[in-house]
């Protein structure tokens, strides 16, 4: 029994052992396939890593193509000579293959500068830019003329081609822009600063521009082109090294040498360069066209030096006696036209314009709002006909005149819009429509735009999107056919005048007064008070039930600066105008009007054009605030 036990437990032993070896086998097997398994984990994270690095370049690079996909092809990729990273330097004389004309000279050679020129006969190592024109002769293009450092960042770089695409491609432009010419291209020079930074820049932020200079040998044109501009101004101009802001800001144009011919791009040597990318003589935001072997700027007039837009005036004198306009041909015609009694002469820079003594503005706006010429601002969702404005004194100084708006339902009974405008002053009876900016309705025919009614007491005409009717007693009313509708009357209308803009009495606690004279609170009862008959009996003055309200989480994203709050940004494009005329008003009404319509980019676009164009009517100089993924084009 005993012999028995022992063979038992010894069996027992080898079966343990057995098992134990078997153990630690299939415990090694794990730990191998553990271990191959984070291997290949930490190569799919690696792989992963790699492909999103891949993908962030790729988007960089899509993103840089976006900005600068109106730029001729440059970098040595494309053959390009890039200059050495020198500050203030550039590049040594370039020996062009063709005589480049340029006003009264023609040019065999040029210099690329880093400062943002390309000039002729000279280097220009000048940092601080001066205003054209110069004193001293000089003749070149600048670009963007301000204190580049491509040894902190970018490149200057630059080539002339007669390569048949780039010819082709240069042809079709010029056509595009003078197709009387029927150019056809021979020789084409493309300089670029690609990415540079600013001298004592202490950021990451650079600027990318282009000039291009065509010729087919008797004519000739360059093309000035803007990518992304992030600053004005390097550390020696007075810039700061943190923005590239302030100080003397970038010159932009070109110089011909002389005193004649010369021409500084708006917005040059002020704060709103910055913004040169929005801007345009072609219709092509980031894009500036000019004909070099004679003085002329495609899209617009020249005055001592000044772009002047089609369609748009000034008086040449301080004494503002003589008026002048740029015609559809690109030439200014000239007219006696002195300001009339209720305006004074002030000066607008290079020009002069008849202004006047003080005016009040009332601006109906969106779905819609009103602001009144007090500053009262209120929302009424009627789409009945109302009177805005109308005098309402008994005094015969003044001149009668009424403005009624019939508003209208666009997709939801929530909000209104105005669908038409009615001016009835002189016995005329003028009325704007929704969608008509080249003609008007003049006592019910319609009349194409421009037009003059009663030896000049009234003029109306179109200005770009809008339709402006004007009269000499100082009433200017504009209606851009879709949604922004203002009034501006001088002082002397103070307390006499009624209707939703109110009585100008430079009172907002008593501007809801009925046509009885009752003052009440409610937006609804001030609103309907003001309607007047019309043919539609399906009108209402109230959404009712239908109305929507911003929850607090949209109050919160639409007032944001990525939105309504832009206006109030203190560096963005509105800084000088939220400066002069605050804005939160705007931004509540813009707000209200994302809330009602789901986040619309197209009503924002309506709000900050709102905006914008009001300050326009207090005095603030215009800010170029479209851009590139913001509103680019018009609404």
């Amino acid at each position: 029994m005993i012999a028995l036990s022992q063979q038992a437990i010894a069996e027992s032993i080898s079966g343990i052992t057995q098992m134990m070896a078997q153990s630690q086998q299939a415990i090694a097997e794990s730990i191998s396939g553990i271990t191959q398994m984070m291997a290949q984990s930490q190569q799919a994270i690696a792989e992963s890593i790699s492909g999103i690095a891949q993908m962030i370049a790729l988007s960089q690079q899509a993103i840089a193509e976006s900005i600068n996909d109106h730029f001729y092809p440059f970098g040595t990729a494309n053959g390009d000579v890039t200059n050495p990273k020198v500050d203030d330097g550039g590049s040594t004389r370039v020996n062009i293959s063709t005589s480049f004309p340029f006003f009264s000279s023609s040019y065999n050679s040029l210099y690329v500068n880093n400062n943002g020129v390309v000039s002729f006969g000279t280097a220009v190592s000048q940092f601080t830019p001066n205003t054209f024109p110069l004193s001293d002769g000089r003749a070149f293009i600048a670009p963007f003329w301000a204190d580049v450092d491509n040894r902190i960042a970018g490149n200057v770089s630059y080539q002339q081609s007669r390569d048949a695409m780039l010819l082709q491609r240069a042809t079709a432009d010029i056509n595009k822009y003078a197709p009387e010419l029927h150019f056809q291209a021979q020789w084409i020079f493309v300089a670029t600063w690609d990415r540079v930074a600013f001298y004592g820049s202490q950021t990451s932020k650079v600027n990318s521009f282009q000039a291009v200079l065509i010729t087919n040998g008797p004519q000739s044109f360059i093309i000035l082109n803007y990518g992304d501009i992030q600053w004005t101004t390097g550390m020696g101009s007075g810039g700061s090294a943190l923005t590239g802001l302030g100080g003397t800001p970038a010159q932009a144009g070109f110089n011909s040498g002389g005193s004649t011919h010369y021409f500084s791009i708006p917005g040059s040597q002020t704060p709103e360069i910055v913004d040169i990318e929005s801007t345009s003589n072609v219709q092509e935001p980031g894009r500036w066209v000019f004909r070099t072997d004679t003085f002329s700027v495609v899209g617009g007039c020249i005055y001592n030096g000044r772009f002047i837009r089609q369609d748009d005036t000034f008086w040449t004198k301080n004494t503002c006696e003589t008026k002048c306009k740029c015609v559809s041909n690109n030439s200014l015609e000239c007219q006696r036209e002195p300001c009339a009694h209720h305006e004074t002469c002030l000066s607008l820079s290079a020009f002069y314009a008849c202004k006047p003594m003080s005016i009040k503005t009332c601006t109906i706006f969106g779905d819609p709002h009103y602001h009144t010429f007090d500053g009262k601002l209120f929302h009424f969702q009627g789409t009945c006909t109302y009177i805005l404005s109308q005098l309402c004194s008994a005094e015969d100084r003044l001149h009668f005149y009424r403005i009624e708006a019939k508003n209208e339902n666009r997709g939801s009974r929530a909000v209104s819009w105005v669908r038409l405008v009615r001016l009835l002053v002189y016995g005329s009876e003028i009325t704007m429509t929704k969608g008509a900016t080249d003609h008007v309705l003049l006592n019910g025919t319609r009349f194409s735009l421009p037009i003059v009614i009663g030896g000049g007491q009234i003029r109306i005409y179109s200005s770009g999107f809008t339709v402006i009717a004007r009269t000499d007693f100082g009433l200017d009313l504009s209606f851009d056919g879709s949604h922004l509708v203002t009034i501006s009357l001088p002082a002397n209308y103070q307390n006499a005048t009624c209707g939703l803009c109110g009585n100008m009495n430079g009172e907002s606690s008593d501007e809801f007064q009925l046509p009885n004279g009752t003052i009440v609170t409610s937006d609804v009862e001030f609103g309907k008070s003001w309607k007047v008959f019309d043919d539609d009996p399906l009108c209402v003055d109230e959404c009712g039930n239908e109305c929507r309200l911003c929850t607090r989480e949209q109050a919160t994203l639409y007032g944001g600066e990525g939105y309504c709050g832009l206006m109030d940004k203190a560096d963005g494009p509105f800084r000088i105008c939220r400066r002069a005329f605050p804005p939160q008003d705007f931004i509540q009404s813009c707000t209200y009007d994302l809330c009602a319509n789901e986040g619309s980019m197209l009503s924002l676009c309506q709000a900050l054009s709102t905006y914008s164009a009001r300050c326009r009517a207090q005095g603030v100089p215009t800010v170029a605030w479209r851009r590139s993924g913001l509103c680019g084009k018009p609404p």
